[in-house]
């Protein structure tokens, strides 16, 4: 009789381990799920707060990019700042004989480089919170890919001086993150919205 009890209080003591361990494990999975949509929602809302920042940051550059280079606002513009003039507001310097307006004024060419340079400062943070997946991919690539990839487009010959001059990639993430998105396009194209 005492040997029975011992084997029923081992058998006993054997199925709580089991259920324990069972339990165990069940809790680390739904701790994992619970931290997993936490940092899903969080990833969002740091979309949505980048989103809702963009105008309010842009808007610190767009008097002087639409000053100096008002076709980059255009719709369709396909037109991109001249190698030159960009080798030469990397650079500094002062093209007496240029056909631009702003080159004819130090002050003007230094000021329109530190916003060119803001600009690009401010889009590669955008671009590095894409790339290193601390922001949700789909919210971010609907609402701010087509803006990066527009001012990299007019800036990627400003992008070349610097990286000719400083001899290493400037600004990567941005150009990066505009290689990506153009890729994933032609991988996986967006259908057309249906119109009114």
């Amino acid at each position: 009789m005492k040997e029975e009890k011992i084997k029923f209080i081992k058998l006993i003591l054997h199925a709580i381990t089991s259920f324990g361990t069972i339990g165990i494990i069940i809790s680390v999975c739904i701790t994992y799920y619970g931290i997993k949509q936490n940092t899903e929602w969080n990833r969002r809302v740091k979309t949505v707060e980048l989103v809702g920042n963009f105008e309010e940051q842009i808007a610190k550059y767009r008097p002087a990019m639409q000053m100096y280079f008002p076709f980059l606002y255009f719709k369709g513009n396909k037109k991109v700042l001249d190698a030159e003039v960009a080798e030469k507001l990397w650079r500094l310097t002062i093209d007496k004989s240029g056909n631009y307006e702003f080159l004819k004024d130090s002050i003007k060419l230094v000021s329109t480089r530190n916003q060119i340079v803001g600009l690009l400062n401010y889009l590669e943070y955008l671009s590095q919170a894409y790339m290193e997946h601390t922001v949700d991919q789909e919210i971010f690539e609907s609402s701010l890919a087509d803006a990066i990839i527009l001012y990299h487009h007019y800036f990627e010959t400003f992008i070349t001086a610097s990286q000719n001059e400083l001899g290493y990639p400037n600004w990567q993430p941005v150009t990066n993150l505009v290689n990506y998105v153009n890729e994933k396009r032609l991988v996986h194209p967006t259908p057309p919205k249906p119109g009114p």
